[in-house]
């Protein structure tokens, strides 16, 4: 592994680029902000600094994302001016007390207005858990038939029951024999290309039971930047709640 540099926007990046028996350059950041290359053995070295340059925003925003997540406050409590994450944007909460419950977002300033009469955190803390399953219905509803239509070229799948859990461990789950997927409620917090990463997965499974290589070869097929989805999706959006 080498360490090289480039410039974008004005600042100084370190990148490292290890050589593999692959077909593409990845690029992956890690947590601590690391910009780790992979690229083929006889990819030369200037189409390879010339790739990483180019991909100089999307290097730059991610970067920026991971350190504003550790500067969020990750507890599991909501509460005024909190940061929480909502199709892949940061938002502040706003609780207003009304004599009515309602949460409706102002998209333009990034804020998530609480109106209730609950004064107890745990309650509101269930109000903002049911808006935001309300929301995952409809996104995930339409990512899904979003997917099947991308698989459904070549493949025959139907239309599954969509199920949504808030799970510790897992971004979604399937049971094909049952025709259902499980998704994650917090996927509702990331952007779309990474909810649309965790329901194409499952839904190969209805292809492909196991995570056999014929399994990641349609992955790839379908979405070829699957893998960056997945590290984008671990390392960003938690918010706690």
């Amino acid at each position: 592994m080498k360490e090289y540099k480039f410039i974008y926007n004005n600042t100084e990046y370190k990148y490292y680029l290890v050589r593999k028996n692959i077909k593409h350059i990845n690029i992956r950041i890690s947590k601590d902000c690391n910009i780790n290359i992979s690229a083929p053995y006889k990819v030369s070295f200037d189409f390879i600094n010339s790739f990483v340059i180019s991909k100089g925003e999307w290097i730059e925003n991610n970067i920026s994302d991971i350190k504003r997540i550790k500067n969020i406050k990750q507890d599991n409590n909501i509460y005024e001016n909190k940061k929480v994450y909502f199709i892949g944007e940061l938002y502040t909460i706003n609780i207003l007390k009304c004599k009515y419950n309602s949460i409706f977002c102002d998209y333009n300033n990034k804020v998530i207005n609480i109106c209730t009469y609950y004064n107890d955190n745990q309650k509101i803390k269930e109000l903002y858990l049911k808006w935001l399953n309300e929301n995952a219905k409809i996104f995930f509803y339409k990512l899904t038939k979003d997917m099947l239509k991308l698989l459904n070229n070549e493949y025959n799948i139907k239309f599954p029951e969509i199920k949504i859990r808030n799970m510790k461990t897992r971004w979604g789950s399937c049971t094909p024999s049952k025709n259902s997927i499980r998704l994650n409620i917090q996927l509702i917090k990331a952007d779309i290309k990474c909810i649309e990463q965790v329901i194409l997965h499952e839904l190969v499974h209805f292809i492909q039971a196991n995570h056999s290589k014929d399994f990641y070869n349609i992955m790839e097929k379908y979405m070829p930047d699957y893998k960056l989805r997945k590290e984008r999706l671990e390392n960003n959006y938690k918010d706690g709640i």
